[in-house]
């Protein structure tokens, strides 16, 4: 078989993903989550404003992996109570990496309030150590 130049790649074609949230709902989100509980990291108490992001406590990934009703994932995800805010870096990236978890007495209360109302104390307790 004889080739005629190089060969040529065609690009992958890839599915669209259906949008988990609207866009304007995460940032008012983290408008509330930052009116809640302060522009000040809860784990370090750094207060510089653009090293800091709101937290969902309990997970978005974990909230959609139950196959609840869309609406009721939503509101679970965006209510404001599942929310802290942390530094960017160290604190967030090495929770979310699971290096260095957020220890537990540093959740607001709203936090644990949500967690207790919804019955996700096993998740929270699992993920945030107590000491």
């Amino acid at each position: 078989m004889k080739r005629s130049g190089a060969l040529k790649r065609r690009p992958m074609k890839r599915k669209r993903r259906a949008r988990r949230h609207d866009p304007n709902q995460t940032g008012a989100w983290h408008a509330a989550v930052f009116r809640a509980n302060g522009a000040r990291c809860a784990v370090c108490g750094n207060e510089h404003k653009p090293d800091l992001e709101a937290h969902h406590v309990i997970d978005k990934g974990w909230l959609w992996n139950r196959r609840w009703d869309f609406d009721d994932v939503h509101a679970l995800m965006w209510d404001e109570r599942n929310g802290m805010v942390v530094c960017t870096y160290p604190c967030h990236a090495l929770h979310t990496l699971a290096a260095k978890r957020i220890p537990r007495y540093c959740l607001p209360a709203a936090a644990l309030d949500f967690a207790a109302a919804h019955g996700f104390m096993t998740k929270l307790e699992a993920d945030y150590p107590a000491a």
